[in-house]
């Protein structure tokens, strides 16, 4: 059986640092800034009783679309889509039949 590796310990200086921007920062800059999992920066939070601030400047980050289509793949789609299959033209836009 597997064992897990030992949980990175936090020193007092990080979680005074922690405690001040927490309710202002996204999880994901936290992680890279702490070199930490995002599960050990939320997992950090709960157990300190942390909440984001929403009124105080806080926005929920925006997904951003992973291979967002280009104008000219549009145009090409709206071509294709009339007189070919779904898998034609995922061949031919080289993008997968559930993107199309």
């Amino acid at each position: 059986m597997a064992k897990h590796p030992k949980p990175k310990r936090w020193f007092d200086q990080d979680v005074i640092v922690f405690k001040k921007i927490y309710p202002y920062l996204q999880n994901s800059y936290l992680s890279k800034q702490f070199k930490r999992s995002i599960h050990s920066i939320r997992k950090k939070a709960i157990k300190l009783g942390l909440k984001k601030d929403w009124a105080g400047g806080y926005s929920q980050p925006v997904p951003k679309p992973e291979n967002p289509w280009t104008k000219k793949e549009i145009e090409t789609l709206r071509k294709l889509y009339p007189d070919n299959t779904t898998n034609e033209i995922s061949a031919k836009l080289g993008r997968s039949p559930f993107a199309v």
